[in-house]
């Protein structure tokens, strides 16, 4: 009597079982190519998958997960940074920590908006200042002209 303890073949797995492998994969990769290789599938069925409201749904409480992880990632280097070799002449001579101060104002925009968001009224031309006399706009001209080269 033998017992046959070998493992079932990749092309055996259900459809369900592939799909909850794949959900997985993606929370941890937050990649659909990396997870959808991670899994032993195409990108394509992935997409297909898509299309299956069950699946949609589940699809999109795994993105919140990775969402909240890349969230996590971003945090971490733009307040800790990340450490970079010096190199010099192909030897290396040490580290240095990086920070990324374009993560963190990405971060301030998204978290505080009304503070640091894009100001939407960047494009109209701001209306001249009203001058409480006509000093005041002399000195705005000479001004003016200062930087421009005239004086």
């Amino acid at each position: 009597m033998s017992t046959d303890n070998t493992p079932p073949k990749p092309g055996s797995r259900t459809k369900a079982e592939k799909q909850e492998e794949f959900l997985k994969c993606f929370a941890d990769l937050v990649s659909i190519t990396g997870a959808a290789k991670a899994t032993g599938i195409v990108r394509q069925t992935v997409y297909d998958w898509l299309k299956d409201e069950e699946f949609r749904e589940k699809y999109d409480e795994t993105m919140d997960i990775a969402a909240y992880r890349l969230e996590e990632i971003a945090l971490r280097r733009a307040f800790e940074g990340i450490i970079k070799p010096i190199i010099y002449k192909g030897r290396p001579l040490g580290e240095i920590r990086h920070f990324s101060d374009k993560l963190l104002i990405t971060l301030l925009k998204a978290r505080m908006p009304a503070r640091y968001g894009t100001n939407t009224n960047a494009d109209k031309p701001k209306p001249r200042p009203e001058y409480d006399s006509e000093r005041e706009k002399a000195e705005d001209k000479y001004f003016t002209d200062a930087i421009n080269g005239l004086i």
